[in-house]
């Protein structure tokens, strides 16, 4: 009785037609929505997503409209390298479309009655193929409907198509309603089977084609069975799913196809902007590339999707290079000698990261015999823990876009200067013995500085010539007595817990600067009235400034500070005119330094008490 239910319900909500229909009828709202000439629309998306499908059900429950001027074209790019251009019209176009063609006659030959069709061309990879086979859109009478199906979008441009269709992949609910039709022949698992079933799904990331194949392997099969199962098929993707993507690969250009391996394989979940950075760092010029490379491999809008796809991972990985490009090492709790040689024979290291995913556990790797060199192309150096006191002296960073060297033993990075104009990023964060960083003033295009809790550290370099700088870091470095001379561009500055002791009146030059923190500068005497004049700055931290005893008053409306930060000051007093701040939305005091009453007509503040022994413990 069971295999009776299952297989009526099988025919009656057939798996491969689950999340069909309503994708079907945006289809027909688009076509709809046209007017009553030539209607076409393009159906994007990435292999497997179901496209086909999509487009086979549209044709389906159109065609009936046209009669017997309907005609399917699946592969048609396979078709029509086989058949040739005039066999496959001769072939699959209405003979009346073929017979204008063939006499080179448009529909403004009135003495032809009008006869619309409907045409789909599916898989459609060369948009001069499908120009050729179509000879344009003149050919066809008023109210003729073309679909075309393409993983890439700029082939749907091309062949100028009204409307294009992303095609998204399934939701969670439809997903495991598929998984579940193909795996036990039930619109829903049963309790034992979700959790396994769930993790599929979230696996698959909405791709159809995945998701069948998954269903139909693992049918049958216990939760744990099904379990060690599909960890065996993510190790080892089954050749229907590799060629999809293999089959997408190798359409890719060379550049495309280094952002995809680099993305795959090394990027993964990373920060964009990072990455978009470093890419660019390699000459791939990664905002054309990666636009083309989302459209035509993956059927997504931008690349974060990329990055957090797990597909991506594991079809990058299959796809190995001939030279040594990137280097991923996972170090948590290693401990071995490291070569001084090491990389000597590595002259197409790209990028290198020494990393550990536990922070208890840091990379132990021995140095003890020193490291003689590193590549010239290397454009990421990320190496935690590093054991040195310097970089190799034989080490030309020209192409080097971000140096990442936190909780290292580094002291300096170089003993002489250094050609640094490719580096936009230094993190060097909690590296507690760092005396020296001059270098930081030979890097002009710098974005980023991080060197947080670099304790040993005593002297900043000028480099208010970095007009570049956006970001600059010296939380935590306590032995910083100095307000730094920063660019005017700079956008956030941290010097939270330095040992600064005035703000210079300089500061109201800093007209981009959005963020500053000065929070446990335990040193800082003054307070400076004109950091109210900055146009751009909108977070403000005093907190913990032990010494500091008045906030001065405010003459002018302030419009754009929206966050500032009191507590643990020796201020015993706030004016009423802190009510100029018109903006301001969080408040944070001590509780025995209360808002004046004037503040209470700013309806979107909101004042946070802080105890004091707070401040005395931290």
């Amino acid at each position: 009785m069971e295999d009776i239910v299952s297989y009526i319900h099988g025919r009656l909500f057939p798996a491969d037609k689950i999340g069909v229909s309503s994708r079907v009828l945006e289809i027909e709202n688009l076509l709809s929505k046209q007017p009553w000439v030539v209607r076409s629309v393009g159906i994007w998306g990435m292999p497997g997503i179901g496209k086909t499908t999509i487009a086979k059900a549209a044709f389906d429950q159109m065609k009936g409209n046209f009669k017997s001027r309907s005609r399917f074209i699946q592969n048609f790019e396979r078709e029509f390298e086989k058949e040739g251009m005039s066999r496959l019209r001769g072939q699959r176009l209405p003979s009346h479309v073929k017979e204008k063609l063939d006499l080179n006659r448009s529909i403004t030959n009135n003495s032809q009655r009008e006869e619309s069709v409907f045409l789909v061309l599916d898989d459609v990879r060369n948009p001069i193929n499908a120009e050729s086979f179509l000879g344009g859109f003149e050919w066809f009478d008023p109210g003729s409907v073309i679909i075309i199906t393409s993983r890439n979008k700029q082939v749907l441009v091309q062949c100028r198509m009204v409307e294009i269709y992303e095609v998204k992949g399934l939701d969670d609910k439809e997903g495991l309603k598929l998984f579940s039709q193909c795996a036990f022949g039930e619109p829903k698992p049963e309790d034992g089977h979700l959790k396994v079933s769930e993790m599929i799904v979230k696996y698959a990331n909405g791709n159809a084609k995945a998701l069948s194949h998954y269903g139909n392997e693992l049918k049958g099969k216990k939760p744990e069975e099904m379990e060690i199962e599909f960890c065996k098929l993510k190790l080892n993707p089954p050749a229907e799913i590799l060629e999809v993507f293999n089959n997408s690969y190798n359409e890719l250009s060379d550049d495309e196809k280094n952002i995809f391996m680099d993305i795959a394989c090394f990027f993964k979940g990373d920060n964009v902007d990072r990455v978009m950075q470093v890419l660019d760092g390699c000459g791939f010029f990664p905002c054309i590339g990666i636009d083309y490379l989302v459209e035509k491999l993956c059927g997504v809008k931008s690349i974060q999707p990329l990055l957090d796809n797990e597909e991506t991972k594991t079809n990058g990985e299959d796809n190995e290079r001939e030279d040594i490009e990137s280097i991923l090492l996972e170090a948590s709790g290693l401990s071995f000698v490291v070569d001084p040689g090491a990389f000597q024979d590595m002259c197409n290291l790209r990028l290198l990261k020494i990393y550990s995913s536990d922070p208890e556990r840091r990379p132990g790797l021995d140095l003890s015999m020193g490291l003689l060199y590193l590549p010239y192309e290397l454009r990421l150096l990320h190496w935690e823990n590093y054991a040195l006191r310097t970089l190799p002296e034989d080490f030309d960073p020209d192409n080097l876009v971000e140096l990442n060297m936190p909780y290292s033993q580094l002291e300096e990075l170089w003993q002489e200067s250094k050609n640094l104009n490719s580096l936009k990023t230094i993190n060097l964060h909690h590296s507690e013995k760092l005396v020296d960083i001059q270098e930081l003033k030979d890097a002009h295009y710098l974005q980023l500085v991080d060197l947080q809790g670099c304790t040993s550290l005593q002297i900043f370099p000028v480099i208010e010539h970095l007009n570049h700088l956006q970001v600059l870091n010296l939380c935590g470095c306590i032995g910083i007595k100095m307000f730094p001379e920063v660019p005017q561009n700079i956008k956030e500055l941290s010097l939270k817990g330095t040992s600064i002791s005035e703000i210079p009146a300089s500061i109201e030059s800093l007209s981009k600067l959005v963020k500053l923190d000065l929070g446990n500068c335990k040193e800082l005497l003054n307070f400076l009235l004109k950091i109210f004049n900055m146009e751009s700055l909108q977070f403000l931290n005093l907190s913990g400034c032990e010494k500091l005893k008045s906030f001065p008053e405010i003459p002018n409306r302030v419009e754009n500070l929206q966050y500032l930060y009191l507590s643990g000051t020796a201020i015993e007093e706030l004016h009423t005119s802190l009510s100029n701040m018109v903006c301001l939305k969080v408040l944070e005091v001590s509780k025995n330094l209360k808002p004046p009453f004037s503040m209470k007509d700013l309806k979107d503040l909101k004042v946070v008490e802080i105890d004091e022994e707070i401040h005395k413990t931290s």
